[in-house]
């Protein structure tokens, strides 16, 4: 009976030794955690992944971080999902001013793929090809107005001047063909770049405040 006691002590002895830091480690290289950032994910994105997980997976997700309500992160197996909008606390373009990064938030203008009967409806929009003028009704001329130009009028300057001045209506070419499957791809891949030059910066930030090692951001 005592030899039986001992042997299984052993073989407990064993188990720890196997699932030791050791175990771990090796276990972190054969299945490594990955990182997966989305701006305002957890009105979106987080939202849109947490269903598809619970409708065709026995396993939940876990390790929840709520904030008023919202994710700002969570994980599923090896992968975390973490809203970048919850923890720079800016949008997209602003978080890419303060952290200085080279890449810019594009633009596109939404409102025309939004109030759409159908998704055949919106599919044929994004294969259209349309002139800017088309668009002007669903463009956005405030999306790049300061505080400062929204609350002051100058003496004597017309709404349609003060329009003509606004960066996005510069660039505004009426009569120009827009392609607009090409224009939205551009605007994700600009989108997906500013993003990701971000992470890497608050992420740098991070691991010189507090001495840890910078991320490897892919």
């Amino acid at each position: 009976m005592q030899e039986e006691e001992e042997e299984e002590e052993e073989e407990e002895e064993e188990e720890e030794e196997e699932e030791g830091p050791a175990f771990f480690e090796e276990k972190k290289k054969k299945d490594p955690v990955m990182c997966v950032y989305a701006h305002n994910s957890s009105r979106f994105n987080a939202v849109a992944c947490i269903r598809t997980i619970l409708a065709n997976s026995p396993d939940v997700p876990t390790d929840q971080l709520e904030s008023n309500g919202k994710f700002i992160s969570f994980a599923y197996k090896n992968l975390v999902f973490r809203d970048s909008c919850l923890i720079t606390m800016s949008s997209l373009k602003n978080a890419a001013n303060s952290y200085g990064v080279e890449a810019s938030k594009g633009y596109l203008p939404h409102g025309y793929l939004q109030n759409c009967k159908s998704t055949t409806e919106i599919l044929e929009r994004i294969n259209k090809s349309i002139t800017w003028k088309e668009l002007e009704p669903y463009m956005d001329w405030f999306t790049d107005a300061k505080d400062d130009d929204l609350h002051e009028r100058k003496a004597g300057r017309t709404w349609e001047q003060w329009g003509d001045e606004r960066p996005l209506r510069k660039e505004f070419q009426p009569k120009k063909v827009c392609h607009f499957r090409q224009e939205m791809e551009k605007y994700l891949q600009q989108d997906v770049e500013c993003l990701h030059q971000i992470v890497d910066a608050v992420g740098t930030s991070m691991a010189e405040l507090y001495g840890a090692l910078a991320p490897n951001v892919h």
